[in-house]
């Protein structure tokens, strides 16, 4: 299958073009996609805690927000759900209505942050670890959400992962 992978910012983020993902890839089109996200490459994930999923589909989730909006999901710099034993491979944004003011959103390369450290930082950083506490960050935090006997993940990971 053709399909052209257009880069939308210097070091992270891809538009995939031309690929019907609605037909079967064949294995050379999955295997130019290693870096792509879809039920190829594993189960999708299922957010521990988010309340407003899609009908049908438990790992699409519903954001939503409006001028009264109080609290809008994302609106900090995060790692999606690294409270997991196995964090999710990537996330897709898709924005179905954008606000003519405001309602970008951002996302960083890890990997070009990493290779900005000096060699030093990279040292002591590689053999740190530190904890993920998913009840620290989802208990309270999402009107609608039922939350009695919810026990949420916590991991400990690498603080830098580079594979």
């Amino acid at each position: 299958m053709a399909y052209e992978l257009v880069k939308v910012t210097p070091h992270c983020g891809a538009e995939v073009r031309g690929l019907n993902l609605s037909q079967p890839l064949d294995q050379r089109t999955v295997d130019g996609l290693v870096q792509a996200l879809g039920r190829c490459f594993g189960a999708l994930h299922l957010h521990p805690a988010w309340p407003r999923l899609v009908e049908g589909h438990p790992e699409i989730m519903e954001i939503y927000a409006d001028a009264d909006t109080k609290r809008i999901a994302g609106e900090d710099w995060h790692t999606d759900v690294s409270c997991d034993a196995e964090p999710p491979l990537g996330t897709i944004l898709q924005m179905l209505e954008v606000p003519e003011v405001g309602g970008d959103t951002l996302f960083a390369s890890m990997y070009a942050a990493w290779d900005a450290l000096s060699m030093p930082m990279q040292k002591m950083l590689a053999s740190m670890t530190a904890l993920h506490d998913g009840e620290a960050t989802y208990r309270g935090r999402y009107e609608g959400a039922v939350e009695e006997g919810k026990v949420y993940p916590r991991s400990v990971h690498p603080i830098a992962r580079t594979r």
